[in-house]
């Protein structure tokens, strides 16, 4: 399963103008200031993820710990996630790697002149283009939040405020499934969560000129 927490907004920016560079417009990820949320892993998949939000989303960190099944025995991914706007830095503490990079998508939307999308259009956007539908709503944690299916698949998806909350896929004789079993939307998040842990050399791909991949655990 991929984590799909982390806020990569996949949009297709059309043809409006942007602006200037350097400049950056109103648009919010999430709509919410700042959260704290901590998920589990059930199934297929064991351990934790965690989610820190401030500033709607401006700055965010994801911090991945979690095991996969597969035949050779358990894969460990431990994961670091960390954006500013449109910049990412990665680090892979499995890899032993941090990676630098531009977001362009997320970049192109902070520099969107007008139409620029709220939290929910930016999430519904995103997931209408990858096959999903609105099905329904359903309560989490108290949180009133839309179930996003893919459509042909036994794939959902939870969305509270433009934050995927949980996310479940079933196969034959397989269950992989990430819930949210907290969440903090009054205490204010420490700054020093959104700075990346160091000690890895460091590949520096912000002026590779390459759009970032979507940063979700294999």
């Amino acid at each position: 399963m991929r984590s799909i927490l982390i806020g990569s907004i996949l949009i297709l920016a059309g043809c409006s103008r942007e602006l200037p560079p350097g400049s950056r417009n109103n648009f919010r990820p999430y709509g919410i200031q700042h959260a704290t949320l901590h998920f589990e892993y059930y199934g297929d998949v064991r351990g934790t993820e965690d989610l820190f939000i401030d500033s709607f989303g401006s700055v965010e960190a994801h911090i991945i710990h979690s095991e996969a099944a597969t035949e050779q025995g358990f894969r460990p991914t431990y994961r670091d996630i960390i954006r500013s706007a449109g910049e990412l830095t990665i680090v892979d503490s499995v890899r032993h790697v941090e990676v630098k990079m531009i977001d362009r998508t997320m970049d192109s939307l902070y520099r969107l002149e007008s139409s620029v999308p709220t939290a929910e259009e930016a999430f519904a956007n995103n997931f209408k283009a990858r096959g999903y539908q609105l099905s329904g709503d359903t309560t989490v944690l108290g949180l009133r939040a839309h179930v996003w299916e893919r459509m042909g698949t036994n794939e959902s998806v939870l969305e509270w405020r433009g934050i995927a909350i949980g996310n479940a896929e079933e196969f034959p004789g397989h269950l992989q499934e990430l819930r949210l079993t907290s969440i903090d939307t009054v205490s204010p998040v420490p700054a020093g969560r959104f700075v990346p842990p160091p000690g890895f050399p460091v590949r520096d791909l912000t002026k590779a000129n390459s759009s970032a991949p979507p940063p979700m655990a294999p």
